[in-house]
């Protein structure tokens, strides 16, 4: 029985490989200077076929929609959401590392209600960051879908985007094939 759910755990690490990583159908009829969604390794956000943002830190989202201020607002607040995200998430590794490492640093002459509690404390501490970074970056994605969402819907009626061609530059070099 351990072999057969051996080989299933690795017959489906294996698979993972054969996943799609892309989108396969790019939208045609997009208006100059709206904004569209795709999917290759990581979901991205493209203006004039260019990527202007990443869902890696969604640097560059917020110039790509700055004239249209309620979007910019969201997009801002899903750059934030996941920096923070990133930041507790990293924390939390951190904690459980060391509470991987705790058996080294206590002293044995501790009293075991002493050691008992370091221990619950970065375990504690450990899961709570997990928890909170990764709540901060799930919610980072939808802020920024609906930012896009509100630019699309309002970048034609603004008089402030009719001349707009702000692409971040830290994603001006990333044309869409």
């Amino acid at each position: 029985m351990e072999v057969f759910l051996s080989t299933i755990v690795i017959a489906l690490i294996l698979l993972e490989g054969c996943a799609a990583t892309s989108t396969q159908y790019q939208r045609q009829n997009a208006a100059n200077g709206e904004i569209v969604w795709r999917y290759d390794r990581g979901l991205k956000a493209t203006k004039d076929n260019t990527v202007v943002s990443e869902a890696d830190g969604w640097d560059g989202l917020a110039d790509a929609v700055a004239c249209v201020p309620e979007a910019k607002i969201l997009a801002v607040s899903a750059s934030r959401h996941y920096r923070l995200g990133a930041a507790l998430w990293w924390g939390g590794l951190l904690a459980g590392g060391a509470l991987l490492a705790a058996p080294f640093y206590i002293s044995n002459d501790a009293p075991a209600e002493e050691a008992l509690g370091i221990i619950m404390f970065e375990m504690v501490a450990s899961v709570t960051c997990l928890l909170l970074g990764n709540y901060m970056e799930n919610i980072a994605t939808p802020e920024a879908i609906d930012a896009v969402n509100i630019y699309n819907n309002k970048f034609r009626e603004n008089p402030e985007c009719s001349n707009d061609s702000t692409i971040s530059s830290h994603n001006s070099n990333k044309n869409v094939k």
